[in-house]
C-alpha cells in the first residue's frame, strides 16, 4: 500500500514539474557588455497538473454561484465598484431607495432631498440677540458684602485707596510739612520673609515740624486688596509713628540709617505680624514693647554692657489727634511710639501693668508726653 502511494506521488510530481531548458545565450565579442539579467526572457510557467486545474475551476464555478441580496455575482459587484463615483447612487443607498425610480430626474432629486432632510434636518434660522440694557452699577454700600462668594471692590465707588491717602495727607498737614519722597526699599521686605502689609506697600513718611522730625509708617492702614483676606477695611486699622525732638533738619538718608528708624520699622513689623493691635490698646490703654539693640539712642548706649531699649505705645496725643478723619472704610488709629530707657523698660517688666501706667503718667506730667527725647534722664 505504501509503495503504491509513493509511486502515485512520484507520478504526479513528474507530471507537474517539467524541466525547463535554459535559453541559449548567443556568443558575443569580448567588448560587448553582458546583458542585464532583467532583459533576459522569463521562462514559461510550468503547465498545471490536471487535478490542480480541475480544483481551481471548481472553486471559480462555486464562487460564481455566490450572490448578494440583490442577486449580483462577485464579478458584477467588482465591476460596479470600478464605475465612476456617482453621488446620486450613494444618496439612493443612504436613503434606502430602490435601485431605480420611475419618472424624470426631478422626481429622483426630490426623493433624495426628502431622504437627506430626514437624516440631517435644516438648522433653524438664528435671530440676532437684542442688545443688553445698560444698567448703572449699584453703589458699594448697596452690595451684599456678607456673601463670601462675591468679590466686592473695596471702598465707596472703588476709590478707597485714594480716600485713605487723602485722609493721611490731611492728618499730617496738621503737624507739619511732609517730605516729597518716602522711605522705601529696593526689594519689598515681604519677599524676604518680613510680615505682609495690607496692600503690599511698605513705606515710611517723614514730617518736619518746627522742633522735631516725625517718622511714620505709610501703608498699615491701606485698604486690603480683593484677595488679601481682610475684607473691606482700612488695613490693620492703625499707623505708628515716632516724633524725635531736635531732628527737624535731618536728611532722609540719615533718618533711614538712624536708630529711630530701626525702632519704628520694628514696631510696624510687629503690628503687621499681629494684623493690628488696636484691641490691645483699647484694653490696656498703654502697651510696652521690647526693641532691638540697633534702636538704642547714642546717649543711652553702654558699650561695655549693652542693654535692650524699649518703648511705650499709645501715650496721649494733643488736641485729640489719635485717629484719622474721614477714612472711607473703617476707623484708623494713630499710635505714637515713645522711647524709654533700659531701666524704665526693666521697671515695666518687673512691676507689670501698674508700673507701666505709672511711667506713662510720669512722662505726661513731666512734659515729655509722647515725644522721644534722646538725651533725657531716666525716670526709673
Amino acid at each position: 500500500m505504501l509503495k503504491r502511494l509513493l509511486g502515485r506521488s512520484k507520478t504526479v510530481t513528474e507530471e507537474v514539474v517539467e524541466p525547463v531548458e535554459a535559453p541559449e545565450v548567443p556568443a558575443t565579442e569580448a567588448a560587448t557588455p553582458m546583458p542585464s539579467p532583467f532583459d533576459a526572457p522569463k521562462p514559461e510557467p510550468p503547465p498545471q497538473a490536471p487535478k490542480i486545474r480541475r480544483k481551481r475551476e471548481a472553486i471559480r464555478s462555486r464562487a460564481s454561484d455566490v450572490r448578494d441580496e440583490h442577486g449580483r455575482t462577485a464579478e458584477e459587484i467588482a465591476a460596479e465598484a470600478n464605475k465612476d463615483f456617482d453621488i446620486m447612487a450613494v444618496a439612493r443607498r443612504a436613503a434606502e431607495l430602490p435601485e431605480e425610480v420611475e419618472g424624470p430626474d426631478t422626481q429622483l432629486e426630490e426623493a433624495v432631498a426628502e431622504a437627506l432632510e430626514s437624516i440631517v434636518p435644516e438648522p433653524a434660522p438664528v435671530e440676532p440677540a437684542a442688545p443688553a440694557a445698560v444698567v448703572d452699577p449699584a453703589p458699594s454700600a448697596e452690595l451684599d458684602k456678607g456673601d463670601p462668594g462675591h468679590i466686592v471692590m473695596p471702598g465707596a465707588d472703588g476709590d478707597a485707596e485714594k480716600g485713605t491717602q487723602a485722609a493721611r495727607d490731611a492728618y499730617w498737614a496738621q503737624w507739619g510739612e511732609s517730605d516729597a519722597s518716602l522711605i522705601g526699599y529696593d526689594t519689598n521686605p515681604q519677599a524676604l520673609g518680613a510680615p505682609a502689609w495690607p496692600n503690599t506697600r511698605q513705606n515710611f513718611r517723614l514730617i518736619r515740624t518746627e522742633a522735631s522730625l516725625i517718622i511714620a509708617s505709610e501703608g498699615l492702614s491701606d485698604p486690603f486688596g480683593a484677595f488679601s483676606g481682610g475684607g473691606t477695611t482700612n488695613g490693620f486699622g492703625m499707623e505708628v509713628f515716632m516724633e524725635v525732638m531736635g531732628w527737624q533738619g535731618m536728611r532722609l538718608k540719615e533718618a533711614k540709617s538712624s536708630w529711630a528708624f530701626a525702632a519704628i520699622e520694628h514696631v510696624a513689623r510687629v503690628v503687621a505680624q499681629a494684623r493690628g493691635i488696636v484691641p490691645l490698646l483699647d484694653e490696656h490703654r498703654v502697651l510696652s514693647i521690647d526693641l532691638p539693640y540697633s534702636a538704642t539712642p547714642e546717649a543711652w548706649a553702654d558699650p561695655d554692657e549693652p542693654q535692650m531699649p524699649g518703648g511705650l505705645l499709645g501715650l496721649g496725643l494733643p488736641d485729640g489727634r489719635d485717629r484719622l478723619q474721614d477714612t472711607p472704610l473703617s476707623p484708623v488709629r494713630m499710635v505714637p511710639l515713645t522711647m524709654i530707657t533700659p531701666d524704665e523698660l526693666e521697671a515695666c517688666l518687673i512691676g507689670g501693668a501698674e508700673d507701666r501706667l505709672s511711667l506713662a503718667d510720669d512722662l505726661m506730667t513731666t512734659g515729655v508726653g509722647h515725644h522721644t527725647v534722646p538725651d533725657r534722664m531716666s525716670l526709673r
